[in-house]
């Protein structure tokens, strides 16, 4: 059984996605006709919204 991830753990790991995010933006703005960096961009948007709403959900139900 795998220990609990704790919702700090997940605001890390959001603002690492983040932070990955942007230097793919920065890459694929000089060479945009790189589409592999647009399909990684996505990628990871959709995991910060994941991570972003199970911390939503967490906040709602009282638990930090």
């Amino acid at each position: 059984m795998q220990a609990q991830e704790r919702p700090l753990d997940k605001k890390i790991i959001r603002e690492e996605l983040k932070t990955k995010r942007n230097r793919l933006l920065e890459r694929f703005f000089k060479d945009p006709s790189n589409t592999r960096f647009a399909v990684e961009i996505r990628h990871i948007d959709d995991q910060i919204a994941c991570l972003t709403e199970h911390l939503t959900t967490l906040k709602r139900s009282g638990v930090d």
